[in-house]
């Protein structure tokens, strides 16, 4: 697919988990994919490079169900209990998928997200919106 062809896409963490997921589908779609670092500077370089059509976002998701956190819940005394409490915290009481960021990311780098920049996009199922919380029991 060419949806993405002749872009690049800066993603952060791109050898595994999440961000590996959201690398391997810009990728299919044509996209340059670059394994960087740059969640701060995003309202930089979006401001900066806004006259040549750069665009510059920045993905913040929640708990994403990963091998990573799978390894965390194993680490506990009771893993089912830990990934339980996890998951019923959020609002829609189940974590994101990692296909779920990579479709986000996906959409925004396409050109129907043409005037998409200089913002984070936070994909957490609701957890962090306008309430407040505590992790403990």
């Amino acid at each position: 697919m060419t949806r993405h062809a002749g872009k690049v896409a800066l993603v952060t963490g791109a050898s595994r988990g999440i961000g590996e997921s959201i690398a391997r589908r810009l990728a299919s779609d044509g996209a340059h994919v670059v394994n960087a670092s740059i969640i701060d500077p995003t309202r930089c370089i979006a401001l900066d490079h806004a006259a040549a059509g750069v665009r510059s976002v920045a993905i913040c998701p929640g708990y994403v169900r990963t091998e990573m956190l799978e390894h965390y819940y194993q680490s506990q005394p009771d893993p089912r209990a830990v990934r339980d409490a996890l998951t019923s915290r959020h609002p829609l009481r189940r974590l994101c998928e990692p296909d779920e960021v990579a479709s986000l990311a996906s959409w925004l780098a396409s050109d129907e997200a043409g005037f998409a920049s200089g913002q984070p996009y936070i994909l957490d199922g609701a957890l962090t919106t306008g309430r407040a919380f505590t992790w403990t029991s």
